[in-house]
């Protein structure tokens, strides 16, 4: 280490001219993200007028609740595939902003990064109608029974298209995962920011509501970061190379107690 500056296996310094389109780049996503904050909290609300007479472990009460608010549902389905695109906008910003500091970063993460989100946003209308479909069906029935709504779901649309979304979930969670972790690791992202987008990843798979709903918040302070000069942005993004959260516990130490910062480097 030398000046406080700490190894990264990797490392590369940009360049002046990469650094302008980044943040060119930057202020794009920037509004982008807060579009996607409002699709979003679309999707949750959307997500919760459709299903709030629901039970999520009663297929007859939550088919019931679709047939009775198939457009509150529908238009869910509308919110998260564009909340899913612009997303992907949001973690490709970031990736690129890694890779552009590190060639130790692999182009797989990148490509999750994309397909992912992606994914999720052509899948999830097919779910969307496939699952409004089925309520139909059961709205018509002339037994609305578990045993009809079971057989219902049994049906081949609904059980592709919820694999479908269920493979695209998993791999927006690792899209989510690899932002946070190569976000730490270069300094793009706080340690608790970073964190969060791990937490994120993870609840995509367990709880996608709880995620959609962390989702907003998250993305909400990186638009205000990507937005505007603030004290908190991590200083990798305008110095143009790796900084890891030792390097700037080390510089905010040294800037505290110059004197002993310089012993420590003799």
């Amino acid at each position: 280490m030398a000046n406080g500056q700490t190894t990264v296996v990797g490392a590369r310094q940009m360049t002046d001219q990469e650094l302008q389109i980044e943040d060119a780049r930057g202020r794009g996503v920037g509004l982008a993200s807060v579009l996607t904050v409002a699709m979003l909290s679309g999707f949750i609300f959307a997500s919760w007028l459709a299903l709030r007479d629901a039970s999520s472990a009663d297929n007859a009460k939550r088919l019931a609740s679709i047939a009775e608010h198939k457009l509150a549902f529908v238009l869910s389905g509308l919110f998260f595939s564009v909340a899913s695109l612009l997303v992907a906008a949001v973690l490709v910003h970031i990736m690129l902003a890694a890779r552009s500091r590190s060639t130790a970063v692999p182009k797989l993460a990148f490509y999750v990064t994309i397909g992912g989100p992606v994914l999720a946003a052509l899948v999830y209308p097919a779910y969307v109608l496939a699952q409004v479909s089925a309520a139909n069906k059961f709205a018509d029935a002339s037994a609305q029974t578990l045993a009809v709504a079971k057989e219902l779901l049994d049906s081949s649309a609904v059980q592709i298209t919820t694999s479908l979304y269920f493979l695209a979930q998993v791999l927006v969670a690792l899209a989510w995962i690899m932002t946070g972790l190569f976000g730490m690791r270069l300094g793009l992202l706080t340690r608790l920011v970073g964190a969060v987008a791990i937490a994120i990843g993870v609840s995509s798979v367990i709880a996608p509501p709880l995620a959609a709903l962390v989702q907003v918040f998250w993305i909400g302070a990186l638009a205000i970061m990507l937005l505007g000069e603030s004290a908190q942005t991590p200083p990798a993004w305008k110095l143009g190379r790796p900084v890891p959260w030792r390097e700037v516990a080390a510089a905010a130490a040294a800037a505290e107690n110059p004197a002993d910062f310089n012993k420590s480097e003799q």
